[in-house]
């Protein structure tokens, strides 16, 4: 009879630890996906993350020599209008927000 509570005990605590691997596992961050009002603008500079929102276009083909140390970013825009090819950040009336994922290369210019 000790030895079933003690084998229950067990599988119950076996239970409750792959319970919270599988939960905890759930809400693993998942940093490839783009979310809402995120694009990818091309640096027109070698510097990562500028500050100046003019140095960004954005261009619906890629547009990456295989050298240099920045080619694109990803920007949040919000609930703006999706950009179009040539649009800079600056032209945007709400300020974007800068999300990161830096591609190295050097914008190309097309």
């Amino acid at each position: 009879m000790n030895t079933i509570s003690s084998n229950i005990k067990k599988i119950a605590l076996s239970l409750l630890v792959v319970g919270l691997a599988v939960g905890f596992s759930a809400f693993k961050p998942e940093t490839n996906k783009l979310r809402a009002g995120d694009y990818m603008f091309y640096n027109r500079t070698q510097n990562i993350h500028n500050s100046d929102l003019t140095k960004y276009v954005f261009r619906s083909t890629p547009s990456c020599n295989v050298s240099g140390v920045v080619c694109t970013e990803i920007w949040n825009i919000g609930s703006q209008t999706p950009p179009t090819d040539g649009k800079e950040l600056s032209s945007y009336t709400i300020a974007p927000t800068y999300v990161g994922s830096v591609v190295a290369g050097t914008y190309n210019g097309l």
